[in-house]
């Protein structure tokens, strides 16, 4: 028993090293925590029956949903986080780092639980990106569909469904075309191809969703049309004592994500009185950016510059 004890002791210390580990790794990783509170019918003992015992996977799903809320650069329907939710729930585990169980809480007929989940939010941001979501929060871009499957009214449904993930919307003549067909004597099996703008994408896949969300990735990872969305800006910042200011605001913008999408500490210039930091940022609303640097640097003192950067 006591070796057991030991083992169990040793588990627990090396699991709370690596989360250390993987969440402290600076701009190639950051771990966004989220509170998922799961609230049970109980009797009162506090007992909950075994059929409404706590569903770990539909718990995670949640974290993983509630970062990727906090990760985009607008508020989605209902529809479009229902979409964002179906196709997470397969793949949530993807983006979970650590979880933990709090302590529960009993009321006069309830048994209410906390669970902590650490989210992978650099790839979760990255599959927001891939599947048209993050770059589509505030709008609908046209494209052309020519839909072929066995079951058309089944099909259409399930292209509905993605649709409303990535912000799209089908009509004739318009945007980028997709061609999708169900092919013949394989129920599960899925081709298609995706033109815009002279270029072209095939794929095939087991089903309609792996096809879609693989070629529309393609589109989404083109740089005029995420600048469609991101700004390029320049922002220069100046009154620190001492440059363990700058990197510590360096910090507070990785946090950040939903205002920046990307920051990139450039020059820490040691100036007569004063530090001055610049960064590179990429932003998908400077207003929103310009607001929250008002009111979190001028308190402190320190006054900063915001201009767009000029192509060379």
């Amino acid at each position: 028993m006591v070796k057991k004890g030991k083992e169990l002791t040793s588990a627990i210390v090396l699991a709370f090293f690596c989360s250390l580990v993987m969440t402290g790794s600076g701009s190639s990783l950051w771990a966004g925590e989220q509170i998922v509170q799961v609230v049970l019918q109980a009797d009162q003992n506090g007992t909950v029956e075994r059929s409404a015992q706590e569903d770990v996977q539909k718990i995670l799903l949640r974290g993983v949903l509630q970062e990727a809320i906090e990760l985009l650069p607008g508020t989605l329907s209902a529809t479009r986080k229902e979409a964002l939710s179906s196709v997470l729930s397969s793949r949530a585990g993807e983006y979970v780092l650590s979880y933990s169980r709090g302590k529960a809480e009993t009321r006069p007929g309830l048994l209410t639980t906390s669970w902590r989940v650490d989210v992978n939010g650099k790839r979760l941001k990255n599959s927001l990106k891939s599947w048209g979501v993050y770059f589509t929060v505030d709008e609908q871009l046209p494209y052309t569909l020519d839909l072929q499957a066995s079951s058309p009214q089944k099909a259409r449904l399930a292209v509905d469904r993605l649709e409303s993930l990535s912000g799209l919307r089908s009509q004739a003549a318009a945007g980028p075309r997709l061609d999708l067909e169900q092919i013949k004597g394989q129920t599960k099996a899925w081709r298609g191809r995706l033109e815009v703008g002279g270029r072209s994408w095939s794929r095939k896949g087991s089903d309609l969703e792996e096809v879609w969300l693989g070629l529309w990735a393609n589109y989404f990872s083109l740089q005029e049309v995420q600048a469609r969305v991101l700004e390029d800006l320049i922002l220069v910042v100046n009154g620190w004592s001492s440059v363990t200011g700058v990197q510590g605001f360096d910090r507070v913008l990785a946090q950040k994500s939903a205002l920046v999408d990307r920051a990139v500490l450039k020059n820490s210039d040691l100036l007569v009185a004063s530090v001055q930091g610049t960064w590179t940022i990429q932003t998908p609303d400077r207003t929103a950016l310009d607001r929250f640097l008002n009111g979190y640097l001028s308190p402190r003192g320190l006054s900063y510059r915001l201009r767009k950067v000029e192509n060379e």
